[in-house]
Parts: C-alpha cells; structure tokens; sequence
C-alpha cells in the first residue's frame, strides 16, 4: 500500500479533527438529552472525513477502495446518528428505545454487508475504475439498486431530523434566535453537499465534499454549545409552555438561567422576553426578596414550594416546580405566577366567618367558665357573709373575725384566679415569664403531650422585645399553632424551632420530619389544618410580615414567617 500527498488532504483532516473535538465536547455534556447521540455523530463524521482523506492519498485502486468501505461505518452511522440527536434535541428521547434503535440500525447493517461483499455482485456498486483525469486520482463507479435503496433512506432520516430540530429551536425566544440559525446551518450544509456530490454537482469534480461540509456542521455545533449553550437551554420544549396562560409561566434550567417567559409572566414581571430570556432568574425575580430566595433554597432540589405575596394592589401567588427529564433528572424550575386576590378575599371571608363562630365558642366557654368560677365563689361569700351576719347578731364577734379573715383570703384567690383568666383569654404572657421561656415551655408541653422530641435554637443575643409585646404574641400563637399541628398531624418524630436575627427582620421557622402534604391541597385541609394555617398567615400579615408554607408528601412540613422589627405595626407598644 503506498501513499502520495495531495493538498486535497487538509480540508478533510481538518474536518476530522474538529469533529473529534465536537465528540469530546458533546461527551462532557453527556447527562443533557441529545449530547450522547451527538458525540456517536461526530464521531462518525470524523472516521468518515479521515477515512476519505486516506483514499485520496493511496495511490492504488485496491488500497483506494479497502479505504473507502472504511468509511461507510462512518457513512451509514452518520444519518441514525443525527435522527437520535435531533430526538434527544426536540424532547423526544424517550421514543429511543433499545428496540427501536436495532430497528433503526437494521438498514446500515446491510449496507455495511453490500459494501464489503460488493466484489461479488452489482447491487451496491460496479463498474469500478481509477479516474486519473483530474488533479488527483478518484475512484470512478455505477451506482447499484441497493445504493439508491440506502440513499433514500438515509435521505428520509435526515430530512426527518433537520425538520425537527430546526422546528424546535426556531420556537426559541430572544438571544437564542441566533442558536436556532446555527443548528439549521450545521444540518443543512452536508446534507446539501452529499446531494451535490451523487448528482455529479460537487464543485470538486469527483471529490465527496460531505465530510467537508461536516467541518461547517462542527463549528456551529461548537458555537452553539460553548457560546449559547446549546445542551444548558434546548432540552425543555417551549411548546409545553401555552403562550396565552392567565398564569405567568418562566422556566429556567439546571443553572438558574431563564429558558422562556410566557406574556402572563412578562406583564407581572414587567419584563419583555427578549430582556430576561438567558438571564438570571434570580434579578427578575429581585422585586420579590422572599420568593427569590425560595427559588435559590430549591436549586438542584426536586422539592416544590409555595408562598404569597403582597405587591401593590396585587396579592400574588408563587409556585415552584422541577422540570425532570429522562430518568427523573431535574432539567430546571417551573415557576407559576398567580393573581390570587380574589382567592384572597374569598380566604378572609372564611376567616372571618371561622372568627365569629369562635367568638361564639368562647362565649359559650366564658359563660361556663364563669358558672363554674366566678358565680360559685360568689355564692359561696354569699352563705358565708349570711352566716356572719347571723354571728354579729348573736354578738359573737371572735367568731365573726375569723370568718372574715377567710373571706378576704377566698375572695384574694379569686381575684388572683380572674386576673390570671383573661390574661389567658387575651393570650398575654406572665409578667415574670419572658418569649423565649415561654418557648421552651410550649415545648416541653409538645414533648409531654406528643411524644415528639423537640430542638430549640435561638440567637445569641437577647431577642426580646424586639418586634414589641404585640409582635412577639403574635410570633408565639404562630410558632404554637405550628407545632401543635406538626404534633396532632404529622406523625413526626422531631420538631425545630429556630429564631433568627437580622437588621430588618426576626424570622421563626418551625419545621419537623414527619409525613408531610401537598401544599396545593392546602384549602382543602380539615379546620385543624387549613384555616389554622389561614390564622396563621393572618397573624402574620397583622404584623406586616410574611409566612411561607412548604412541604410535600413524605418529606416533612416547614413553616416559616419573617416580622418586621418594630415596625409601624408595633408602635403602639
């Protein structure tokens, strides 16, 4: 076998060594759907560019030849291999399947079987001659039935797949327009040079331009890639997301970075997609502190979560999602945002009305209460004082003296008892028994009463009175209702309460391990349940703070509010 140089070498070996170095890229990129198949593309593209480079430079017809059905591995891989990147690229990966992949493979196995038995019949390939006419030595052939068969199938496959991609990335928004227009270009060019080339039209005659024309495929495959980040952005599909939604829809990839915005998310946002497609999720959703942050706590989380807030005359509603991809991979977030004012006013309807049947509740407990209590000390000073009376009359003072003294000491612990009364019914704390003691109280009672075992972290400077006598009532009723319900609903085994400090705000979070909800069943929840948490988030807002609520089934539930410090709301104390 010998070798001769030809300056027809380099442009095949050049296309041959960028396509290697788009294989390397697209395996680093291996998790991301269409990246394997990708690299199985290039790959191919390289042994079919490399292989035609040794043809051109062997000398005789036989070496000539053993080199060019080398290349038909490459050249029958190429088109399965682009149709299942073209899958992977249009979120269509799950239709691979190990069966369908054998199936696709059939057709290359036989032609691999026609080229390397072509000696023995025509139906690949015949008439087979060295043409020296031109600046270098080609092989000159007739086409047989078998290669038209393989062309057209080959055709179809590539035909299929640059519809499909070129569909899918066409549909992208913004910046990424121009990903679209480097992914058509990558896929049209060689299939334009490989239909030139078996028509006789190949602007080098006799030469096979296609794995030249793979070298354009690699350099915008690297471009979108490195500078667009073709695998970070392409596997969500824009055409889940409806464009006329009443709900705002934005979703981002794995990295935190926006994919596409629907109009809905545009108007809350005040954003157009052309100036936030690419950009951070977290600066669009900067006007919004609290749902930012929940954004950030879910990155790389399959966790949902779910708060509200208060913005202007608006009370909006922010729901987080995974967007999982084959084999439950988290692909990026889905972040819903709803208009929720009129659920609002209907929740403090409900409210309301739960708040009146509980002021009828706590007549009807006062009126015993005080049957109970009050009216049986007064009777009882009312027999006593009678019986005195009599004794005076009897003039036995001694006697009279005594039973006065124990009338003052009656009505003393009654006074004491009433006193102690309302300020239960007002829900005020003992002087003498400071927040964070009350705390580890209400635990200690949670721990006795449930069985649960219970963790308490607090600051280490004083933290009391810092949201004011009636911020930190409130703060308590919250804390306690959160735990009495992780105690009474949640089979939980362990409950933490923690207190943070910062300049604006004292943030409380009660979370435990037990068997957790979905938040979006949260109206629906018993009376304990739903219109506990809706007393919650009114004690909150009372305050002009915030409470977000986030579990899911099996992971446990965590409350969390975050009050102003001395706030306008707390002037008063």
């Amino acid at each position: 076998m010998h070798f001769e140089y030809t300056p027809f070498l380099i442009p095949y070996i050049v296309g041959g060594i960028t396509a290697t170095a788009m294989a390397v890229v697209a395996w680093k990129h291996r998790g991301r759907p269409g990246a394997t198949a990708l690299c199985w593309l290039t790959l191919a593209t390289a042994e079919w560019s490399l292989g035609n480079a040794m043809e051109l430079c062997s000398v005789e017809l036989e070496a000539k030849l053993l080199w060019s059905n080398i290349e038909y591995a490459g050249i029958t891989t190429v088109p399965v291999a682009w149709f299942a990147t073209a899958l992977g690229l249009s979120g269509k990966g799950e239709w691979l399947t190990r069966r369908n992949t054998l199936l696709l493979l059939i057709m290359p196995a036989i032609t691999q079987a026609m080229v390397w038995t072509s000696g023995h019949h025509e139906l690949m390939r015949y008439n087979i001659r060295l043409d020296t006419s031109g600046p270098v030595a080609l092989i000159a052939k007739a086409y047989g039935p078998w290669f038209w068969i393989w062309t057209a199938y080959s055709y179809t496959l590539l035909a299929i797949a640059t519809l499909r991609v070129t569909r899918a990335t066409f549909g992208l928004p913004g910046p990424y327009r121009a990903q679209s227009r480097l992914v058509a270009v990558g896929a049209i060019t060689p299939w334009a040079a490989s239909v030139l080339y078996i028509s006789g039209l190949s602007p080098l005659h006799g030469l096979d331009i296609t794995p030249i024309a793979f070298l354009a495929t690699g350099i915008a495959g690297a471009l979108a890639i490195l500078r667009y980040r073709l695998f970070d952005i392409r596997p969500i599909a824009w055409s889940t997301i409806v464009g006329d939604m009443d709900d705002g829809i934005i979703v981002t990839n794995f990295e935190g970075r926006i994919v596409a915005i629907n109009p809905a998310a545009q108007a809350f946002t005040d954003q157009s997609a052309d100036c936030v497609v690419g950009g951070d999720a977290a600066d669009v959703m900067a006007r919004w502190p609290l749902a930012a942050r929940a954004l950030s706590e879910l990155t790389g989380s399959s966790g949902e979560s779910s708060l509200e807030i208060a913005d202007e005359d608006v009370f909006l509603e922010f729901r987080f999602w995974p967007l999982l991809g084959p084999g439950e991979s988290i692909l990026g977030k889905i972040i819903a945002i709803r208009d929720v004012a009129e659920r609002q006013r209907t929740r403090a309807e409900l409210v309301e009305q739960h708040r009146a049947l509980a002021a009828m509740e706590e007549r009807a407990t006062l009126a015993q209460d005080l049957h109970d209590d009050i009216c049986q000390v007064l009777g009882y000073l009312n027999v006593r004082l009678q019986s005195a009376q009599a004794k005076l009359a009897r003039e036995q003072t001694a006697a009279v003296r005594s039973d006065l003294e124990s009338l003052i000491d009656v009505v003393r612990d009654a006074q004491a008892e009433a006193r102690s009364y309302i300020r239960g019914m007002i829900g005020e704390a003992s002087p003498e028994r400071e927040f964070v003691s009350r705390l580890q109280g209400l635990l200690r009672d949670v721990e006795s009463r449930y069985g649960i075992c219970t963790t308490l972290t607090v600051p280490r400077g004083s933290s009391e009175g810092v949201v004011g006598h009636a911020g930190e009532l409130q703060l308590f009723r919250i804390i306690q209702e959160a735990a009495t319900n992780a105690g009474k609903h949640a089979d939980a085994r362990n409950l933490w309460v923690s207190l943070k400090l910062s300049r604006a705000y004292v943030e409380a979070v009660v979370r435990d391990n037990g068997k957790g909800f979905n938040v979006a069943d949260e109206a629906a929840l018993p009376s304990s349940g739903g219109c506990g948490i809706g007393i919650m988030r009114e004690r909150a807002d009372r305050l002009g703070g915030d409470l977000t609520l986030r579990s899911a089934p099996g992971e446990g539930t965590e409350v969390r509010v975050c009050i102003p410090l001395k706030s306008k709301f707390n002037e008063g104390d």
